[in-house]
């Protein structure tokens, strides 16, 4: 919830320029986050508690979701610079 949460609220502020510093902060937060998920899901998968397969795919998901946080906040500095 909290990693869909920033995602939101920055895809709501990414084309408000006197939000960049709100956006800037919500990519660093997904970067966090994201870096969590992944050590908890090879801590499941190191305890076979979920499959290599199901890995594969939270893994590729986690990484999506990381990049948009990066293009969204490539638009918002792009916004500010107008």
């Amino acid at each position: 919830a909290e990693l869909s949460t920033a995602l939101k609220d920055m895809i709501n502020n990414a084309l408000v320029p006197e939000k960049f510093v709100e956006v800037e902060l919500l990519e660093s937060k997904i970067d966090d986050l994201t870096e969590d998920y992944r050590k908890n899901m090879f801590e499941r998968l190191k305890a076979s508690s979920c499959s290599a397969d199901g890995s594969i795919l939270y893994s590729t998901l986690l990484i999506n979701l990381e990049r948009i946080g990066d293009d969204l906040l490539n638009v918002s500095e792009k916004v500010r610079e107008v």
